[in-house]
């Protein structure tokens, strides 16, 4: 969590400290209690102010990205992506059979395997790319100028990382592994909701070939 609003409000007491000892030439030690006091207050309000901007723009559970944001983040990335005449590309990601880890192991389960795939999709993504859980187990990224090669092997690694991950973490008899789909801009759509639907098409249909295999 950034520290802006509390270090905004802890230089403005500093500057109105300065100014009452400089322009008015009271003494530091007459001002250090209330400059104290208003040191503290500063905190606090600060604190709070960053916590709701933290959750304004990030999910509770996961800290990554919420859906808000993204939605008012890809027009930035699409109008960088023309002005560079780049690809953008949209993923959309969910954990194979999460309703069985919720009935089976409960919960507090099913939201430990979604902390774990974040810390996944983070571990496995470029900085220029933005996380984002989109809703329930459904997780989305956004990433500049990558090709269906580089993707899929994004993906690969991604899915290797997770299933290492939660087999070591949990004794299970399943294969939670992850289903992932790709929409790129500008070739599948100009907007996120067109993008989103067309890989979370392309998600459910590698998720149905892996059922008909088994």
């Amino acid at each position: 969590m950034k520290y802006t609003g509390r270090l905004s409000l802890l230089l403005v007491v500093s500057i109105f400290t300065l100014f009452q000892i400089f322009v008015t030439k009271d003494p530091l030690n007459e001002q250090a209690f209330d400059t104290l006091i208003s040191a503290i207050i500063a905190w606090f309000v600060g604190k709070q102010y960053d916590k709701m901007r933290f959750y304004a723009e990030k999910d509770f559970l996961t800290e990554l990205y919420n859906r808000r944001f993204a939605n008012k983040f890809f027009s930035k990335l699409k109008k960088k992506a023309n002005s560079n005449k780049l690809t953008l590309g949209v993923f959309m990601i969910d954990i194979n059979s999460f309703k069985q880890i919720n009935d089976k192991y409960g919960h507090e389960a099913g939201d430990e395997a979604l902390k774990l795939l974040s810390g996944t999709i983070r571990k496995n993504i470029e900085k220029s790319d933005i996380a984002i859980r989109w809703g329930g187990d459904e997780f989305m990224i956004l990433t500049p100028a990558i090709t269906v090669e580089s993707a899929e092997a994004m993906i690969t690694r991604m899915n290797d990382d997770f299933v290492m991950s939660i087999n070591k973490d949990w004794t299970i008899d399943s294969d939670f592994g992850l289903s992932a789909g790709l929409a790129m801009y500008p070739a599948d759509g100009e907007n996120i909701g067109d993008l989103s639907n067309i890989a979370d098409r392309r998600m459910y249909t590698i998720k149905s070939n892996l059922k008909n295999i088994d």
